[in-house]
C-alpha cells in the first residue's frame, strides 16, 4: 500500500502533462519546487482574461484573413490545497480563400506583468501598418474626371485580381484598381483623391 501511495505521489497526471506542455512553451527558468509540484496537479483551470481581434471580409468572394491575442491564467490544483499558477500569450492569424493560412504561437509566463506586458506588445503589433507595395514617392498625376482610375494610386489600369471580370472595383469612397486599393478607400476617400480631387470640387 505504502509503494503505491508513493508511486501516486510521483506519477504525472494528466493535468500535470497539460503543465509541463505549458512550461516547454516558456522562455523564464522555473523554480526547482514549481517544476517538481506541478507534474502532480490534480486539476487544471483556465481562466480567459483578455482578448484583441481584428477581422477583414472581402465583399466578394470567399476573402478573408483576422487575428487575435489572447490572455490566460492557468491555475493548476495539487492535492494539499495548493494551487500555481501559469500565464498565456496565444497570438494567432487566419485567412481564408486564395492566401487560405492559419497558424499560432502560445508562450507561458511565469507572472501576470510579463504576461500581460507580452499580450499588449503582440495586440499592438498588430495594429501596426503592413509596408505599402507603393513608394512614398509615387504620387501620379491625375488623368481627369472624365478617365476612370484608381481614387487611391491614381492608375488608368487594373491590378490583375480575381474580381478582373468586374471591371475597376467600386468602393464606398470611390474607385479601386485592385483589392489592396479597394480596402483603402473603403471607408475614407483614396490617398490619390485627397490629394488631387479637390480641383473638381474647388472650381
Amino acid at each position: 500500500m505504502q509503494e503505491a501511495i508513493a508511486q501516486d505521489a510521483v506519477a504525472v497526471t494528466e493535468a500535470g502533462r497539460e503543465a509541463l506542455e505549458l512550461l516547454a512553451q516558456g522562455t523564464e527558468t522555473v523554480p526547482e519546487d514549481v517544476a517538481e509540484a506541478l507534474p502532480r496537479a490534480r486539476q487544471h483551470t483556465i481562466e480567459p482574461l483578455a482578448e484583441w481581434k481584428d477581422v477583414h471580409r472581402r465583399p466578394f468572394g470567399p476573402q478573408g484573413n483576422g487575428a487575435w491575442v489572447r490572455l490566460a491564467r492557468h491555475g493548476f490544483h495539487l492535492a494539499d490545497g495548493s494551487t500555481h499558477s501559469l500565464w498565456a500569450v496565444s497570438d494567432g492569424r487566419w485567412a481564408y480563400g486564395a492566401d487560405a493560412d492559419a497558424g499560432e504561437t502560445t508562450t507561458a509566463f511565469l507572472s501576470a506583468p510579463a504576461a500581460r506586458s507580452d499580450w499588449r506588445e503582440a495586440r499592438d503589433a498588430h495594429h501596426r501598418p503592413a509596408p505599402s507595395t507603393l513608394t512614398p514617392a509615387v504620387d501620379l498625376p491625375c488623368p481627369g474626371q472624365d478617365v476612370q482610375h484608381c481614387h487611391n494610386c491614381g492608375s488608368t489600369t487594373i491590378t490583375p485580381n480575381e474580381f478582373l471580370e468586374l471591371g475597376r472595383m467600386h468602393a464606398s469612397q470611390g474607385l479601386a484598381c485592385g483589392p489592396r486599393c479597394y480596402d483603402a478607400v473603403s471607408d475614407v476617400p483614396g490617398r490619390h483623391a485627397q490629394r488631387r480631387h479637390h480641383a473638381w470640387t474647388d472650381r
